[in-house]
């Protein structure tokens, strides 16, 4: 009987620990699989917030950062990545206006290192001096530059010239932009003092008679120092009235600006034109049927002087030249076509690419390639020596945007964010005072503290109150954050916070809420 009960004792025991060790079992299981779930959710979580971070320290540290992203146009100077500080001293007594200042400028290093071209993809023969843009004291006071030997990897540090508005005896700051893919720019050669010039030696293929098309682009720097008779092109041999010629003209009865005249032989048509900065196209058509001289500028158009009796053009063997008495006036393309073969015989677009420094000592002299099928280089001669002027140039940094004292009113906008906060370059001082509550929450005077930081001060404690009543009714945490971000969003709207505030706002809010969803899977 004894050995009957025991049996029936352990067979009991046995169920129970069986019964206990598959509820352990279930247990664990459980355990592991809850906790499973809610490791892979707050991994997911985890590894969101981290990918979203690692792109935006990606995009704010790397060459292809936000400035590239935000570059839609080439307006305004955080659009540029990079800029370089140019500390040019003017040693004489006098102020010199558009003056050409020579300048060694590191190109292969910007290049190599995406600072400069960079549409280019560090391919250096597709590099064109494009996004280049430079500026003295204030962004509104632009300034030209012309760039020469970018191809030419044995010239390291290739001399630019920087045609400075204004040079007073001292120092001027000159600040060069760089790096942006949506820049574009003209190179061209420049004739500063009447003395200087470009020419390509007498060609059979220049004496052209009848029936050809002459194009060149220009512009004037300062009309008040213009000469008579400036040559745009020549090809003329003035004791026998023999070629042809295009000039600027300033004895005339063109009170209001110049003139431009189409020569040919001792016939000649004239066409006034006003005082402009703009680069002005002029066309010189002489054909079997007609002798027409053109000009236009800007979105004006096109004004023409036409007389419909041809004028034959005779060959001579003076050389073709450009610059002679123009003073302060670029010249940016320069074509002579022949319209019977429609077929350029000379064509020189000045680019950066086919400009070639020849001689360093002054006077200078830059070879120009000829895109035409006859292989005419020109030389461009430059004899301003620039003997009282001395530079240093700065390392080249990020863009920010203290470095625009200023933008021009009609591009300043009212209700835009910027990536910059309160410093934006869209937004000055007067179109922020036309917030909404503006006056309630100015920058005090002579606060002593970053107005960045008063701005979220001001904008968090906003948000603070707003955020109590709504946790109080809602219990909510992510609703009570995305309900804080309004303030937030309202100030990087009105340009005085940056919009990478409400960027890490966002990311604490993701955050917070996958934390709270981790802890309570427990």
């Amino acid at each position: 009987m004894l050995q009957k009960n025991i049996k029936i004792y352990t067979q009991k025991l046995n169920i129970k620990v069986k019964k206990m060790y598959f509820n352990w079992v279930v247990f664990v299981k459980n355990y592991y699989k809850n906790a499973s779930i809610n490791l892979k959710r707050s991994y997911i979580m985890g590894l969101s917030i981290m990918a979203v971070g690692i792109s935006i320290a990606y995009g704010l540290g790397s060459p292809s950062s936000l400035c590239k992203l935000k570059a839609d146009s080439d307006l305004f100077t955080y659009e540029y990545c990079y800029t370089t500080n140019v500390y040019i001293n003017n040693s004489g007594s006098n102020t010199l206006n558009n003056y050409p200042v020579r300048l060694t400028i590191p190109y292969q290093a910007w290049f190599n290192n995406n600072k400069i071209d960079t549409y280019a993809n560090n391919y250096l023969p597709n590099a064109n001096l494009w996004d280049l843009r430079a500026f003295s004291q204030t962004y509104s006071n632009q300034v030209e530059f012309i760039g020469q030997d970018i191809h030419n990897t044995t010239k390291p540090n290739p001399v630019f010239y920087s045609i400075m508005p204004t040079l007073a005896p001292g120092d001027t700051q000159l600040q060069i932009l760089t790096g942006n893919n949506e820049a574009k720019r003209s190179n061209f050669i420049y004739f500063y003092n009447g003395n200087d010039t470009f020419t390509t030696l007498d060609n059979n293929n220049l004496d052209l008679t009848d029936n050809y098309k002459i194009e060149a682009t220009v512009r004037t720097f300062n009309q008040s120092v213009l000469s008579n008779a400036g040559a745009i092109v020549s090809k003329y041999d003035q004791a026998n009235s023999q070629g042809y010629k295009i000039t600027l003209e300033t004895n005339t009865n063109n009170a209001s600006g110049f003139d431009i005249k189409c020569t040919s032989d001792n016939y000649s048509a004239v066409i006034p034109l006003p005082v402009t900065n703009e680069k002005i196209y002029i066309t010189f058509e002489n054909t079997f049927t007609k002798f027409e001289c053109g000009a236009s500028y800007g979105n004006n158009a096109p004004v023409l002087s036409t007389n419909y009796i041809a004028n034959t053009s005779t060959a001579n063997t003076n050389n073709l030249i450009s610059g002679q008495l123009l003073r302060q006036v670029g010249l940016y393309e320069l074509g002579i076509i022949d319209l019977t073969n429609n077929v350029y015989k000379a064509n020189y677009l000045f680019n950066a690419k086919e400009l070639t420094e020849n001689d360093s000592v002054c006077p200078f002299v830059t070879g120009v390639t000829d895109f035409g099928p006859n292989n005419l280089t020109g030389s461009w001669t430059l004899t301003e020596c620039g003997n009282n002027i001395t530079y240093n140039i700065s390392t080249t940094e990020q863009t920010t945007e203290s470095i625009a004292p200023d933008v021009p009113s009609n591009l300043a906008s009212n209700w835009v964010g910027g990536f910059y906060g309160d410093q934006n370059p869209y937004i000055k001082n007067t179109e922020n005072n036309q917030a909404i509550g503006f006056e309630f929450f100015e920058t005090p005077q002579n606060l002593g503290v970053p107005a960045n930081l008063w701005y979220s001060i001001i904008f968090i404690g906003l948000a603070i109150i707003i955020m109590v009543p709504v946790f109080i009714t809602s219990q909510s945490i992510l609703i009570t954050l995305l309900v804080g971000s309004m303030p937030l969003m309202f100030a990087v709207s009105i340009g005085v916070l940056p919009v990478f505030f409400v960027i890490i706002w966002f990311l604490l809010t993701l955050g917070t809420v996958g934390v709270k969803q981790y802890a309570e899977g427990f």
